[in-house]
């Protein structure tokens, strides 16, 4: 006798992993724009997104690096991994925004 090789997992109440809920944003909450993988190549769509993200009431943090360029990411990896590691430490990030 052949399997397809399919199987069914039935949750139970009692194997039901809740989600987390992030907290809500508030107007003057500080957002943290980061660019983790890639350049950014369009600094007009960035300053749009800024721009809007401040009409919403949002204050937006980020650092100049996010424009570096380094072969195909945004810099090189140390200097990315620190620019996410400082939104993430960073107490008044409420928010952060991976390009």
């Amino acid at each position: 006798m052949k399997s397809l090789g399919l199987s069914v997992a039935i949750l139970t109440p009692h194997m039901y992993i809740p989600s987390i809920q992030p907290p809500r944003l508030n107007i003057g909450d500080t957002v943290a724009i980061v660019a983790p993988a890639g350049p950014i190549e369009n600094r007009q769509a960035l300053q749009s997104g800024i721009a809007t993200l401040e009409k919403m009431g949002f204050r937006v943090y980020f650092k100049d690096r996010i424009l570096q360029s380094f072969r195909y990411l945004a810099g090189d990896d140390d200097g990315r991994a620190e620019e996410l590691m400082q939104a993430f430490e960073n107490p008044e990030v409420r928010a952060i925004v991976a390009l």
